[in-house]
């Protein structure tokens, strides 16, 4: 019987210092995941958002009128297939090799233009998914899967927290020396801040059409799944987390509808809670579900 293991944010492939607890390739390397060597392509991985194996941006993914930055005087690297850097290219090929199949929600720190652009969406286990690679799938928001014995239903995105102290659009400038100019500036200026299509992209919030999707997939379920998979949370389960659109969609969501299990991430921690079902954090833990 397949199993399913529930995990938080990655990062991206690489870990960010010494303790860090990010980077899919330290994750999920023997020592840190030793189950993994009796697991087989039928059994799951789910990453609870910001997966960030897709960051990197690619010019054929950039809006027409950024196009100047083919003329930016830096080595262009991101000519490969789906717009990959070699990095990319090489950590998701390691990935890849894995016994297992990783899945994944979006969160906030995802690159869309690449993600909903660059690879074929396809049908997996009842819905619809990006796919990464052979076994390397992210999970599209306001589906319903069979996985693992499981029914899941899938709504990623968060809104960003490093983003208060503005977002630099690159669109405004003329040119690339114009938006270098910018950006210094901005660095000098400002601390928390990022910038569109290269470290920001607004559909980190799901638009409203994706979101009554969402409700009318859950209706025609009879409002009921086995494991909700999000990466930002209900407004009810963070409240010391300002409230904003999507989390209030969530608790729409929360009461609505009858589950086993709620798994997200977002937050840097690992936290268990039982309020209506069994409501999990999580950060670095790895959890099998079944």
């Amino acid at each position: 019987m397949s199993r399913l293991f529930v995990t938080g944010d990655t990062h991206g492939p690489a870990q960010l210092g010494l303790y860090s607890f990010d980077g899919y390739l330290h994750r999920f390397s023997m020592e840190s995941f030793p189950e993994q060597k009796d697991l087989s392509r039928d059994d799951y991985v789910l990453i609870a958002g910001d997966f960030g194996g897709v960051w990197a941006w690619a010019l054929p993914y950039l809006p027409e009128n950024m196009r100047w930055m083919r003329h930016s005087g830096v080595k262009n690297y991101r000519e490969l297939a789906h717009g990959e850097s070699k990095e990319e290219r090489y950590s998701l090929d390691l990935l890849e090799e894995k016994s297992f199949t990783t899945l994944f929600v979006p969160g906030n720190h995802e690159n869309y233009d690449r993600l909903y652009h660059a690879y074929p969406i396809v049908s997996l286990h009842g819905g619809r998914a990006v796919q990464i690679r052979e076994h390397i799938f992210m999970l599209m928001s306001g589906y319903m899967y069979d996985i693992a014995g499981l029914r899941v239903f899938a709504f990623g995105g968060a809104r960003s927290h490093d983003i208060v102290d503005g977002i630099l659009d690159p669109e405004s400038c003329l040119n690339y020396a114009a938006y270098r100019e910018e950006y210094e500036k901005w660095c000098q200026t400002k601390g928390l801040f990022r910038v569109r299509h290269i470290s920001w992209w607004e559909e980190e919030i799901p638009d409203r059409k994706t979101m009554e999707f969402g409700l009318q997939t859950l209706e025609e379920n009879s409002n009921s799944a086995d494991l909700i998979i999000t990466h930002c949370a209900p407004a009810s389960l963070v409240p010391f987390a300002d409230s904003d659109v999507l989390q209030d969609y969530l608790q729409t969501v929360m009461d609505r509808t009858d589950y086993r299990f709620w798994v997200f991430g977002h937050y840097h921690d690992n936290q268990d809670y039982h309020r209506k079902g069994h409501e999990m954090m999580l950060y670095e833990q790895i959890v099998r579900l079944v």
